[in-house]
């Protein structure tokens, strides 16, 4: 066009953009990353939000930009990894078993903390199993509860659901029709649901203390104590659409990890 004339086929320049789509969130994350008119955005961001948009760009856009870029090279490399480990394997068992030796001496100490939370789920059992212990048909039911939570199958439905969800979230913007929205808003409550129910699996077999020494765990709980607070106040949380797009990400890295 002329100078100093807007384009207007330049989706960048469009006078109001949809902040609340994980489409524009990457289209975002790659202009910070680029250093090439993010600035322009953060005022759009700031006079639409008022002042608590400066905490809002700062941490959950800029911060948030750097945390998904490394998940994007952790899938990347996660199988390159894998194929170094099997190559060294291969090539010098003998070595491969000296660092495996050392490795398994080298786990930390046990804390306070752990035998705090140990001893707490010890009363939790023996509450439970009226303070008799577990019988055989709690320890064959525990057995497999245990072989769920670890198995192929629930890792193959936890990426499924949540990659299906994230689809629908990205599809999302001011203008839908009032239909497609409520195929979001089910979408998400379903896989909302199966995380809870996965969260259940995983705290029934490995209990309290293996649920809090595992940090994804605990992300889904936040995740779905977020899914929560936004089905109270009957709005849409851009933090939880991030956080989907995050467990999808970490999903597939300990997916091609484990392969």
């Amino acid at each position: 066009g002329m100078p100093g004339e807007q384009a207007v086929d330049c989706p960048f320049q469009e006078p109001v953009l949809n902040y609340d789509t994980s489409w524009n969130s990457f289209l975002l994350m790659i202009k910070i990353l680029s250093l090439d008119g993010w600035t322009q955005d953060q005022e759009k961001i700031q006079d639409a939000t008022a002042h608590i948009a400066y905490v809002f760009f700062t941490i959950v856009t800029g911060s948030g930009s750097m945390i998904a870029v490394n998940l994007f090279l952790g899938v990347l490399t996660a199988r390159f990894s894998a194929q170094d480990g099997k190559g060294v394997q291969t090539d010098s068992p003998r070595g491969t078993n000296s660092w495996l030796t050392k490795v398994s001496h080298m786990q930390p100490p046990e804390h306070t903390y752990d035998k705090f939370l140990q001893t707490f789920d010890s009363y939790i059992v023996l509450l439970l199993c009226c303070w008799r212990g577990p019988g055989p048909t709690a320890k064959r039911l525990h057995a497999g509860v245990r072989r769920m939570a670890d198995s192929q199958l629930l890792e193959v439905l936890s990426i499924s659901v949540t990659l299906i969800a994230t689809g629908f979230l990205a599809s999302d913007h001011w203008q839908c029709p009032e239909d497609w929205l409520a195929w979001i808003e089910r979408v998400g409550f379903a896989c909302m649901v199966f995380v809870a129910t996965e969260v259940m699996l995983k705290l029934v077999a490995t209990g309290l203390h293996g649920v809090l020494q595992s940090g994804w765990v605990i992300f889904d709980i936040v995740m779905l104590l977020l899914w929560l607070l936004e089905e109270s106040l009957a709005t849409t949380t851009i933090l939880l659409r991030s956080f989907r797009l995050v467990r999808a990400l970490r999903l597939l890295k300990a997916s091609s990890s484990a392969q």
